[in-house]
């Protein structure tokens, strides 16, 4: 066989001249900066408190959802780790965007060079000091992160805490809290000098319970219990949600807290465990309580005071029109708003297992729903 000739070897020529890699090189590290301000600028326009963005499933009146603003002692601890993380991530993308630069302008090819570079395969101290760098960087976030998984996982007074149960529905969330009698859904209060423990299960498929202000994330497991605290949370209303998906009706699956003062919620606690009294309501909203036994709507619902309404597989309708929305946020709450949730639940919540009334007259949808708003 006649022999061959080697092919010829060829080299990569990526940068031709000394002004070009200079040029790559600050292109290159102008469009990482440039990243990173642009992340940076998302980040604080999450955590400045604007309310021009309204999220997903609440009414325009919702307050802003931002974990870089805590508002208690379980999530001050959270984003200190989450700053030092921060940290350490930008110290890396320095020291990688110095790194790439210095290869780019020093060490690409010029011309006229043919030779192999010096190789470093081998070289001890570097593969050394690539190894202890990536190794300290882990370690102080590994440190950090346990130490505040020990800081927010059982205060040292958990013995005094309120209990909450809660309980996760396909799609809204249960709260009751037992030494108060009360049981309430997509809306609580508690109080802001008091820890508070929230004992979290769930009655059909896994949740995820979380109010970014307020606590870390938790899973909402069915058959199992975990237990979540929050402490000194400052006053006023948080948003949350459930952030594991767990069907077509999962945006909507929204609560609100609101932090009172003490003497705020002892009189929430007294209002939400009075049952409800027909000498407050209207002749129209009588009328709709009518139409609330007369179709059976106690055999899902629980209202208070209604001997025949005490059912437990919908949410528990007691004083339902003082709640800031309705079915987790997919309307605000108003008459109308629940005439057009009557009608048609599905229509607003994709997969709401309650069924549509659209059978019922006009003034039989209105009765109901001003009976609804008027049990405050």
């Amino acid at each position: 066989m006649p022999s061959r000739e080697p092919l010829p070897v060829r080299r990569l020529r990526s940068v031709q001249s000394p002004g070009h890699r200079v040029l790559v090189a600050l292109a290159v590290a102008a469009g990482m900066v440039a990243l990173a301000i642009i992340s940076a600028h998302v980040a604080h326009a999450a955590g400045s408190g604007s309310t021009s963005t309204t999220p997903i499933g609440s009414d325009p009146s919702a307050p802003p959802w931002s974990v870089l603003d805590p508002k208690s002692d379980e999530t001050r601890p959270v984003l200190t780790l989450f700053i030092i993380v921060g940290v350490e991530s930008l110290i890396v993308f320095l020291l990688v965007c110095a790194a790439l630069f210095i290869n780019i302008t020093r060490f690409s090819h010029k011309p006229g060079q043919d030779a192999e570079p010096k190789q470093l395969y081998g070289n001890r101290r570097l593969e050394i000091l690539w190894t202890i760098i990536p190794a300290v960087i882990l370690l102080i976030g590994f440190i950090a992160t346990v130490v505040v998984m020990v800081e927010i996982a059982e205060p040292a007074d958990a013995a005094s805490a309120l209990t909450i149960d809660v309980t996760g529905h396909q799609w809204w969330w249960e709260f009751h809290i037992p030494s108060a009698h009360v049981t309430t859904a997509n809306a609580l209060q508690i109080p802001d000098n008091r820890l508070v423990r929230f004992d979290i299960t769930s009655a059909d498929v896994v949740h995820d319970f979380w109010s970014p202000e307020l606590f870390v994330q938790v899973n909402a497991t069915p058959n199992i219990t975990t237990t979540l605290y929050t402490d000194h949370p400052s006053l006023g209303i948080y948003p949350g949600g459930c952030y594991q998906f767990c069907g077509p009706g999962h945006a909507w699956m929204q609560f609100r807290i609101e932090v009172d003062t003490p003497s705020q919620f002892a009189a929430w606690v007294k209002h939400e465990a009075k049952p409800i009294e027909d000498t407050h309501l209207s002749n129209l909203a009588l009328e709709g309580e009518g139409v609330f036994l007369d179709h059976s709507c106690g055999a899902c619902h629980t209202i208070n005071g209604l001997p025949s309404a005490h059912g437990t597989f919908a949410p528990n309708l007691t004083h339902v029109g003082s709640r800031w929305g309705i079915a987790g946020g997919v309307l605000a709450m108003s008459i109308p708003n629940l005439e057009r949730w009557v009608t048609n639940p599905d229509q607003w919540k994709e997969g709401a297992k309650m069924p549509a009334f659209g059978f019922l007259t006009p003034s039989q949808l209105h009765d109901l729903a001003t009976f609804l708003y008027e049990a405050k």
